[in-house]
Protein backbone atom coordinates (compact mmCIF):
# COMPACT_ATOMS: atom_id res chain seq x y z
CA UNK A 1 0.00 0.00 0.00
CA UNK A 2 1.36 3.26 -0.73
CA UNK A 3 1.51 5.87 1.70
CA UNK A 4 -0.30 9.07 1.60
CA UNK A 5 0.84 12.60 2.21
CA UNK A 6 -2.57 14.67 1.16
CA UNK A 7 -4.28 16.46 3.86
CA UNK A 8 -6.73 17.53 1.68
CA UNK A 9 -8.51 13.45 1.86
CA UNK A 10 -11.20 13.41 4.60
CA UNK A 11 -11.02 10.14 6.42
CA UNK A 12 -8.05 8.78 4.48
CA UNK A 13 -4.93 7.83 7.10
CA UNK A 14 -1.82 9.56 5.90
CA UNK A 15 1.86 10.08 7.20
CA UNK A 16 2.68 13.33 9.29
CA UNK A 17 5.87 14.91 10.02
CA UNK A 18 5.74 16.20 13.79
CA UNK A 19 9.04 17.22 14.44
CA UNK A 20 12.59 17.52 12.74
CA UNK A 21 15.01 17.30 14.73
CA UNK A 22 18.66 18.49 13.33
CA UNK A 23 21.57 17.90 15.28
CA UNK A 24 24.36 20.26 13.70
CA UNK A 25 27.68 19.77 15.52
CA UNK A 26 30.85 22.48 15.33
CA UNK A 27 32.64 19.45 13.19
CA UNK A 28 31.57 16.81 11.54
CA UNK A 29 28.40 16.18 9.41
CA UNK A 30 25.07 17.37 10.01
CA UNK A 31 22.27 15.03 10.64
CA UNK A 32 18.22 14.71 10.99
CA UNK A 33 15.81 12.96 12.71
CA UNK A 34 12.08 12.88 11.45
CA UNK A 35 9.76 12.04 13.48
CA UNK A 36 6.07 10.96 12.57
CA UNK A 37 2.98 9.81 13.13
CA UNK A 38 0.02 8.35 11.27
CA UNK A 39 -2.61 10.89 11.32
CA UNK A 40 -6.31 11.99 9.72
CA UNK A 41 -7.95 14.61 8.41
CA UNK A 42 -11.57 14.67 9.73
CA UNK A 43 -14.66 16.24 7.57
CA UNK A 44 -14.46 19.72 9.91
CA UNK A 45 -10.92 20.10 8.78
CA UNK A 46 -9.06 19.23 11.29
CA UNK A 47 -6.61 16.61 12.20
CA UNK A 48 -6.69 13.54 14.22
CA UNK A 49 -3.17 11.69 15.01
CA UNK A 50 -3.71 8.22 15.18
CA UNK A 51 -0.48 6.49 16.06
CA UNK A 52 3.18 6.71 16.23
CA UNK A 53 5.11 5.87 13.22
CA UNK A 54 9.01 4.72 12.47
CA UNK A 55 11.39 7.60 12.92
CA UNK A 56 13.94 7.99 9.67
CA UNK A 57 17.26 9.22 10.87
CA UNK A 58 19.67 10.55 7.75
CA UNK A 59 23.08 12.37 7.89
CA UNK A 60 22.67 15.95 5.35
CA UNK A 61 26.13 16.31 4.13
CA UNK A 62 26.36 19.48 2.27
CA UNK A 63 29.51 18.81 0.53
CA UNK A 64 28.36 15.27 -0.45
CA UNK A 65 24.89 16.43 -1.53
CA UNK A 66 24.37 20.25 -0.88
CA UNK A 67 23.90 21.14 -4.45
CA UNK A 68 21.70 18.07 -5.89
CA UNK A 69 18.36 19.05 -6.38
CA UNK A 70 15.35 18.40 -4.81
CA UNK A 71 11.99 18.37 -6.38
CA UNK A 72 9.30 20.57 -4.30
CA UNK A 73 6.40 19.33 -3.10
CA UNK A 74 2.78 20.65 -2.75
CA UNK A 75 2.41 21.10 1.65
CA UNK A 76 -0.89 20.28 1.52
CA UNK A 77 -1.37 17.17 -1.26
CA UNK A 78 2.74 15.61 -0.95
CA UNK A 79 2.38 15.93 -4.72
CA UNK A 80 5.34 17.54 -6.71
CA UNK A 81 5.39 21.13 -8.04
CA UNK A 82 6.65 20.52 -11.73
CA UNK A 83 10.07 22.55 -12.62
CA UNK A 84 10.16 23.51 -8.67
CA UNK A 85 13.65 22.07 -7.15
CA UNK A 86 16.23 23.11 -3.88
CA UNK A 87 18.92 21.77 -2.69
CA UNK A 88 19.72 20.83 0.85
CA UNK A 89 22.58 23.78 1.05
CA UNK A 90 19.73 26.19 0.16
CA UNK A 91 17.54 25.01 2.67
CA UNK A 92 20.32 25.09 5.53
CA UNK A 93 20.78 28.65 4.87
CA UNK A 94 17.54 30.02 5.60
CA UNK A 95 17.00 27.20 8.15
CA UNK A 96 20.47 28.79 10.13
CA UNK A 97 19.22 32.57 9.14
CA UNK A 98 16.22 32.10 10.99
CA UNK A 99 17.74 30.49 13.80
CA UNK A 100 20.34 32.94 14.00
CA UNK A 101 17.42 35.68 13.88
CA UNK A 102 15.67 34.46 16.83
CA UNK A 103 18.74 34.11 18.62
CA UNK A 104 19.23 37.70 18.23
CA UNK A 105 15.93 38.74 19.01
CA UNK A 106 16.53 36.39 22.02
CA UNK A 107 19.61 37.09 23.27
CA UNK A 108 20.48 40.91 22.45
Amino acid sequence: MTTSYDTTVVGVARCLITDININYPATGVPSVVINQTQAVTMADGSTQLLQPLGSISATLDPIANGNTPVQMVDFHTGLAIPGQFTTLNEVMIKVLAIARSIQVVTNP
